[in-house]
Parts: C-alpha cells; sequence; structure tokens
C-alpha cells in the first residue's frame, strides 16, 4: 500500500512536469507571432527560419510533455527533458546577465508573462520534481515505439495546421490601399510631398493595434539584421496623442518624420487595414506589405531595387 502511494506521487510530479510542458506549448502557439519574433530577436536565424525554430520548440515542448504525462521510454524522456531545463536555464541567465534582457521570456507565450528571474525559478522548481520522480513506475503502456512516432507525427503536422508559417501561404494578397485618398492626403498638406521623393519606407500604424506593434518590432529588427540596406523609415498614426508618443517611443526604429492624423484619412488611406508599409519613390508606389506577407528577403529586395 505504501509503495503503491508512494508511487503515485512520484508519478504526480512527472505528470505535473508534462502539464507545464503541454500548456506552456499552448499558449506560445496562441501567441505564435511574438513568440516568432521573439526568437529572430536573437538574430541567429533569418526571419523565414525563425518561423520554423518556433514551430519546432512548440512542437517538442508537446511531445515531451505528453511523453511524461503517458510515462513513455521512462530512461530517455528523464535525460531528454532533464537536458532541455538545464539548457534553457543556463540561456536564460545568458540573456538576463549578459546581455540584460529582462523581458518577457515568452515561456508562456504573451498570455502568462514571466520576466527571465521567474521563468529561471519555475525551471529550477521542474528540475527538482523532475529528479524526485526520476523512478516513477506506476505504469507501463504497450507499444511505446508506435504510439511515440504517431505522437511526434500528430504535434508537428497539427501545430503547422492550426498556424502555419506566413511564407508557406502561397495565396497572401499585398497589402490594400486606397492610392487615391493617399494623393488627397498630400495635396491637403496632411502628408507633406516630400515623402514622395528618394525612397521612402512608409508605416501605417494604429497605436493600439497589437499587429502594429509586431510590425514595428519585426522591421527594427530586419533593419538591424540588414545594416547594408538603407532604410528611411516615416511613421503615420491614429490614435491618441498619449499613445502616439509611447508607440514612438518605444519603437526600435528611428523615424525620420512621423505623423498623426485623423481616424477617418487614415482608414480612408488604408481601407480599414492595418498596419500597412509601403515603399515610395519618385512619387510612385512600388511595394505594399501587411503583417503576414512581410519576408525578409523580399523586403530587402524591393528597397534595393529602387
Amino acid at each position: 500500500m505504501k509503495s503503491t502511494i508512494q508511487q503515485i506521487l512520484l508519478y504526480s510530479c512527472k505528470a505535473f512536469i508534462g502539464i507545464v510542458f503541454c500548456i506552456s506549448a499552448i499558449l506560445k502557439l496562441l501567441s505564435i507571432e511574438s513568440f516568432e519574433i521573439y526568437i529572430y530577436s536573437f538574430q541567429l536565424f533569418s526571419l523565414n527560419f525563425s518561423y520554423l525554430v518556433a514551430r519546432f520548440i512548440i512542437s517538442a515542448e508537446l511531445i515531451l510533455g505528453i511523453m511524461l504525462i503517458l510515462n513513455l521510454l521512462k530512461r530517455y524522456t528523464y535525460i531528454i527533458t532533464l537536458s532541455v531545463l538545464t539548457i534553457f536555464t543556463a540561456f536564460l541567465l545568458f540573456v538576463h546577465i549578459i546581455a540584460g534582457n529582462q523581458e518577457n521570456c515568452h515561456c508562456f507565450g504573451d498570455i502568462i508573462k514571466l520576466d527571465i528571474v521567474s521563468s529561471v525559478l519555475k525551471n529550477i522548481l521542474l528540475i527538482a520534481l523532475l529528479l524526485i520522480s526520476k523512478n516513477s513506475s506506476l505504469f507501463h503502456l504497450r507499444f511505446e515505439k508506435i504510439i511515440i512516432a504517431l505522437l511526434i507525427m500528430a504535434a508537428f503536422v497539427s501545430v503547422n495546421i492550426v498556424s502555419p508559417p506566413d511564407n508557406w501561404i502561397s495565396s497572401q494578397k499585398n497589402a490594400e490601399l486606397n492610392e487615391k485618398a493617399l494623393t488627397e492626403a498630400f495635396s491637403n498638406n496632411i502628408l507633406e510631398e516630400e515623402l514622395k521623393y528618394e525612397t521612402k519606407i512608409i508605416c501605417f500604424y494604429g497605436t493600439g493595434c497589437k499587429y502594429c506593434q509586431l510590425m514595428d518590432k519585426k522591421l527594427s529588427l530586419i533593419q538591424k539584421r540588414c545594416p547594408e540596406a538603407e532604410m528611411n523609415f516615416t511613421g503615420v498614426f491614429w490614435g491618441n496623442p498619449e499613445n502616439y508618443e509611447k508607440f514612438i517611443q518605444n519603437s526600435g526604429i528611428n523615424f525620420t518624420k512621423t505623423y498623426l492624423i485623423s481616424p477617418v484619412t487614415f482608414l480612408e488611406i488604408t481601407n480599414g487595414k492595418m498596419p500597412v508599409v509601403i515603399i515610395m519613390k519618385d512619387g510612385l508606389i512600388t511595394d505594399k506589405f501587411k503583417y503576414n506577407n512581410l519576408q525578409e528577403d523580399i523586403f530587402i529586395k524591393s528597397i534595393k531595387n529602387n
């Protein structure tokens, strides 16, 4: 009786870790755009490859969590889980101490925000529970290899079906823009005529728009990763003045010029869609982008071709 209770307690520790891994994976998937940019922010991978890395991490966490809950390949699962937690903890400490980064570590996406110190403490707790549960053997499933093969396939396929990488979607259309309304904005001096000349990247943002903030972060990282491409940014915003100032202060982009225009004019120009980023040269719009069709290579090529 005592042995059974002990095994239940040991398994409960292991199952708890598995549940945490699964929750972490699901919450990352629900805020995948932020997690993609977080991966990209380390400048280790291209934007397109960061999409894949983000989904690989989510799928791996989900697989590992379910393997812990189902007690599959106990010894190997224990070693892999301990290694993953140790590597993640070391990485977070490096980011905190060396890079001085104290932002949300995205362990639970944007839904449950943890700073790096809290995340390290969480990992230490999980490592302690894992060490305690090492000898858990409450039950054992048959056909482990078949179950694991199906689990791996299901996890990777389902994650990419629920949230396919932006560069995999071939049916994306260019950003919408009302060029007549834009011309009228220039004619009425709402926007200065000088924006038409040289090569200008004009960003149309709502100050309270989540995807506008993500687009701004994405563009600032592309600029940092590709310093050889000369980027001249102008920001056109709508929203209240306080949020407008806050957006600019928090932006990673050094705008050469910014405008706060009326919501009616803004929505007429963008057809009610945001964010919209356009490239202008000699009075002509040479390219248009929305959030999910902004590809690093295409964007840089468009700027250089101008």
